[in-house]
């Protein structure tokens, strides 16, 4: 049992340890071919859409914008396709192509582009790229010369709250800005606007009045015949706007005058003119739309010092409205503020 125990691990022993060059030679050879397959493989005929972004020297600008789409096709090494997909999706690979007008040219210029590799393809790293396509292999870009004008600036804000309106014209300032842009589009441009101010949120109903003031961008914008180009412009601009309460009234007419007297009054009260008058309810127009003529009051206040007398007493009236909310916001004037009275004994 022993010599046979001996055997097998001898035999053992020899298939680990003879020929080791060999083995080692093969491994070696494995391990190369693999790393070449790895390192050398090629991926072929990858194709992506990038962006194309055209660079105007100073002074220029591009008709359209200076970014587009274009497609490339890549031949790159297989070990760095996750790489190129990466970059791919984190928009850092694209074509870039910076334009060269004439500058005693015209105003206006159409250019050639005709994209060449690696002139024109930008990426993070060589990724082994062996070959690239660009499709459109060209294209025509126009440019036009830049200029700087002084526009005057428009104050954009919305419509102010319910029951207010704009106390007069908003102040801007400055009222001009210099504007850079498109030489041909700021020939025509007659202003630049800024972003909107808000201005609607509601303002408690006793206030007279409310004033907005603060900074705002401008839109670094304007427009000519409805469309809209990018210029550049100061950041901001100061402003004041001014609401006031919006007059609104309600008239009422021939109103009843009561009179109300003290608990146990003994004399008789009698008016000696009709015991009506005309109404005028003034107020935030919220508030007016509850007003009906229902809700008025209009009475003389008699008091115990009111004695009989034999010619009439030109009395106040007085004026309540009830069952009103935020009746307090409300100012009411009575076409005749006195009425005349004459208290006499009874019979």
């Amino acid at each position: 049992m022993g010599s046979a125990f001996k055997n097998i691990r001898a035999q053992f022993r020899a298939v680990f340890t003879e020929n080791l060059t060999t083995k080692a030679m093969a491994l070696a050879i494995a391990l190369a071919v693999w790393f070449y397959a790895y390192n050398f493989s090629v991926v072929r005929g990858k194709t992506y859409a990038v962006p194309l972004q055209l660079i105007p020297p100073p002074g220029w600008a591009v008709v359209g914008g200076n970014t587009a789409m274009v497609e490339v096709t890549l031949d790159f090494s297989q070990r760095f396709e996750r790489e190129v997909e990466q970059a791919y999706r984190s928009g850092q690979i694209y074509v870039e192509s910076p334009l060269r007008p004439s500058e005693a040219g015209p105003d206006h210029q159409v250019l050639i582009v005709s994209f060449k590799w690696p002139r024109h393809l930008v990426t993070p790293r060589d990724y082994g790229i062996r070959k690239v396509e660009f499709n459109p292999p060209s294209i025509q870009a126009e440019v036009v010369r830049e200029t700087m004008v002084e526009l005057p600036v428009t104050l954009v804000h919305t419509p102010p709250p319910d029951d207010f309106q704009l106390a007069g014209e908003p102040s801007v300032t400055p009222g001009k800005v210099r504007v850079r842009g498109r030489k041909d589009v700021l020939a025509e441009a007659t202003e630049i606007a800024t972003e909107t101010v808000d201005i609607s949120r509601p303002l408690r109903l006793e206030l007279p009045g409310w004033e907005y003031e603060g900074s705002i961008a401008l839109s670094q914008k304007v427009v000519v015949k409805g469309v809209e180009y990018p210029v550049r412009s100061a950041d901001k601009v100061h402003y004041v706007i001014m609401l006031e309460r919006k007059p609104a009234e309600k008239r009422f007419e021939r109103v009843p005058v009561n009179f109300i007297a003290p608990t146990g009054y003994p004399y008789d009260v009698e008016f000696l003119e009709e015991p009506v008058r005309d109404v005028v309810v003034r107020g935030p127009g919220s508030v007016l739309a509850k007003v009906d003529q229902q809700n008025i009051v209009l009475y003389v206040r008699l008091t115990q010092a009111q004695q009989p007398r034999e010619l009439a007493q030109p009395m106040p009236i007085y004026a309540d409205l009830v069952e009103v909310a935020g009746e307090s916001t409300l100012n009411v004037e009575i076409s005749k503020s006195t009425i005349d009275v004459r208290v006499k004994r009874r019979p």
